[in-house]
């Protein structure tokens, strides 16, 4: 789903003290300034309020440019529309993190093992989804995310983990959109939904290519370890903190450092070097290279009225995320304060 896109790599922290999440963007010949918004795809839209300066932008802009149609998505969702989009519907299915007949994590691993990892897989595993059509890598980064989802969410009422489709009723994605369209502003997606999964496909088949299923398995069960111990916690209270403050030094930085328990996990050094590798090409799948790809149509949104850019905070950091690309494209770039 599109919340797996936030990805990208380190922005230099120490040139970008006090910034935040919003940006303005001028110069290079543009006849209005635009604005560049960094977002987290299941925050609730009334984040914004919250946002210094937004409102007034927000009435100045008159084009809005976000990462894909995330707004019709959702009603498609629930409205079990396009066939393709019926594997994230939700049903009543108990809820097992391990089937077994597929994979056959029961071979992989002992029964203390996977009674111990499904202690903490199983609240995350959401209804009808098969855990045992996935690798044990992809199972990693699913639990991941769902986790990282729970813990921005964990304020809200009745947010549950088998139904997904909970975390994104008034996230600011989609609300931005319909507020857009309800508002007669120009709405522009960088590109469609299904070019979005399929860069989640590569990154699969990246996973299966890059290391058999024992490596696999013996991966997930360190990085169970690291979770069960770590306060850290993956720095995703880390991250969250960050982007609620609108701190994007911090952010950065913080998410430079996200990947360091490869380090701390009890593998052999030549598999945590391929699991480093593994996790550069696939920031390049799913964030820079989708960055790149969108430029020609944010330069043409920017140049022809005054707009909104509205994606993904990670993509806006590196020397391929949006921030320091449109620098060298010879806009100012600086944040709204």
């Amino acid at each position: 789903m599109l919340f797996y896109f936030d990805v990208g790599f380190a922005f230099t922290a120490n040139q970008e003290q006090g910034a935040g999440i919003l940006w303005r963007v001028s110069g290079n010949g543009l006849k209005s300034d635009s604005y560049i918004l960094g977002t987290e795809h299941d925050v609730p839209v009334s984040f914004l309020d919250s946002l210094k300066g937004f409102s007034e932008i927000w009435a100045k802009v008159t084009h809005v440019v976000t990462e894909t149609e995330t707004a019709n998505i959702l009603d498609s969702l629930h409205n079990g529309h396009f066939a393709i989009l019926k594997k994230f519907n939700t049903k009543t299915v108990k809820p097992i993190a391990y089937p077994l007949p597929n994979m056959k994590y029961k071979d992989l691993y002992t029964e203390s093992q996977l009674a111990f990892m499904d202690r903490i897989l199983n609240p995350f595993v959401i209804s009808g989804m098969k855990v045992a059509d996935k690798s044990p890598l992809q199972l990693w980064y699913q639990y991941n995310n769902l986790k990282q989802f729970s813990l921005k969410n964990k304020s809200q009422d009745k947010v549950s983990m088998k139904n997904p489709l909970d975390f994104f009723k008034n996230a600011m994605d989609a609300m931005l959109e319909r507020r857009c369209k309800a508002e007669g502003k120009r709405h522009v997606k960088l590109e469609d939904f299904f070019v979005a999964t399929d860069a989640l496909d590569k990154v699969d088949v990246l996973a299966d290519s890059s290391f058999n299923l024992h490596e696999q398995a013996d991966i997930l069960y360190q990085c169970m370890l690291y979770e069960a111990k770590s306060k850290d916690k993956l720095h995703v209270d880390k991250l969250e903190n960050a982007y609620q403050d609108k701190n994007f030094a911090k952010f950065s930085d913080g998410y430079m450092h996200q990947h360091d328990y490869i380090n701390s996990l009890n593998l052999t050094s030549t598999l945590k070097e391929k699991l480093f590798q593994y996790e550069k090409k696939r920031i390049e799948i799913i964030g820079e290279n989708r960055t790149l790809n969108w430029m020609d149509k944010i330069l043409a949104e920017i140049n022809a009225a005054p707009t909104l850019v509205a994606v993904g905070i990670n993509h806006l950091i590196g020397e391929k995320g949006l921030i320091h690309l449109l620098r060298q494209y010879g806009y100012t770039i600086e944040p709204v304060k």
